[in-house]
């Protein structure tokens, strides 16, 4: 619609059904299935499924009289899409035979290419017709009859309209006001996806970004540990930028962005429990080094049993201990030795990185872990051996 050359200009509805599902008329739904060709047995069975249902509102305690609802279909159920489906290709039909009289005039991609009236995915739909005054009147005249027929309602205050750029103000005003819709934001989407992506497609992104930092800030008010918060980043913030990416190539900058936020997420310590912990069971800085006590609840009798049993049988030198290091084997004296090592979730690409310094005796001097996302084992090896440097 960007370069077109039409005479009149195009126009793109987007319909916005209000409470598609709830709305849905049970003799309507019947009707059209014995006109598509149905069985009555089958038509019968259909009626059932949907018509048997009843309603029974509890007054002061004692239930009044039983309702017998006569429209919806139950959100949930496997079949309600397949009967929405049918019922909406009514709509579809009405528009086509309107089209084929020329009463509405469809758009046209290309020269050579067909007409294009219509796009229907469930309740979500976009209607494609000129500009011209004829056409836009049959449009309306349509949706006004399909609406009567099987009582759905379009919300105006969330449909819209399109238009192509060559359509003058005196024309967008006219349809703006025959179909009572206001005219489309940059920001529009369908079926999740935006529909217009500018120059600018850092800016055409960002509302992922944006999406993610507020469930972020979700999360950061509760106490989740290392694991569940990459546990919440596989399943629920890789799953916001995979949505976008299966339709476009999302420009580097917006993909630093994310995965600078999905770091942040994962390195950031939990001081809540440490604190609590510390005040309440030890008190100095390194855990490994206190001598706890027995007592407390269960929970934190097999935290010190846990602690006990790491002591006893890791090889790893802790500052102030005397706990064994005959594996280890130490630089010459005055110098410092780095240990480094990574392995990678392939299926994640997330990288665990390890660094333990130690010196001549063989005493720890420093170590710590951390997550990073790669590409590779050999980028993870790489960002571990920037790290010690």
């Amino acid at each position: 619609m960007k370069k077109t050359r039409a005479i009149h200009g195009d126009v793109a509805v987007k319909l916005d059904m209000s409470k598609a599902f709830d709305k849905m008329e049970w003799s309507f739904i019947t009707k059209i299935l014995q006109r598509f060709g149905f069985s009555e047995k089958w038509c019968q069975l259909v009626d059932q499924c949907i018509s048997t249902a009843s309603i029974s509102i509890l007054l002061s305690g004692s239930p009044i009289e039983t309702m017998i609802p006569t429209r919806g279909l139950r959100q949930g159920d496997i079949l309600s899409p397949y009967r929405f489906v049918i019922c909406m290709e009514s709509f579809s039909r009405m528009i086509q035979t309107e089209v084929e009289k020329k009463n509405i005039i469809p758009i046209y991609l290309a020269r050579t290419g067909p007409p294009v009236s219509r796009l229907f995915f469930a309740d979500d739909c976009i209607l494609f017709s000129t500009a011209k005054k004829s056409s836009i009147d049959n449009l309306q005249r349509v949706i006004h009859s399909f609406c009567k027929v099987s009582v759905q309602m379009v919300n105006l205050g969330k449909s819209s309209l399109h238009f192509s750029k060559r359509l003058s103000e005196e024309a967008k005003k006219y349809v703006c006001d025959t179909m009572g819709m206001n005219i489309m934001p940059l920001d529009e989407k369908y079926l999740g996806i935006n529909l217009f992506i500018g120059r600018k497609t850092t800016k055409c992104f960002s509302n992922i970004q944006e999406k993610m930092q507020k469930r972020i800030q979700q999360w950061q008010a509760g106490m989740v540990n290392q694991l569940g918060r990459s546990s919440q980043i596989q399943s629920v913030t890789d799953y916001m930028a995979q949505f976008q990416m299966r339709c476009f190539i999302l420009p580097q900058q917006t993909i630093n962005q994310l995965e600078a936020t999905q770091r942040r997420l994962v390195q950031e310590k939990g001081k809540n429990w440490d604190l609590i912990l510390e005040a309440r069971y030890f008190k100095q800085e390194n855990i490994l080094q206190e001598d706890f006590s027995d007592k407390g609840t269960e929970i934190w009798k097999s935290i010190v049993k846990g602690i006990e049993w790491v002591l006893c049988h890791s090889n790893i030198t802790v500052r102030g201990t005397n706990s064994n290091t005959n594996n280890c084997n130490p630089p010459h004296r005055g110098m410092l030795k780095i240990n480094i090592d990574a392995s990678v979730l392939l299926e994640s690409h997330f990288a665990g990185i390890a660094l333990i310094i130690r010196d001549f005796t063989g005493q720890l001097v420093e170590a710590w872990t951390m997550i990073e996302r790669v590409r590779d084992l050999p980028q993870a090896e790489a960002i571990a051996a920037l790290k010690a440097l």
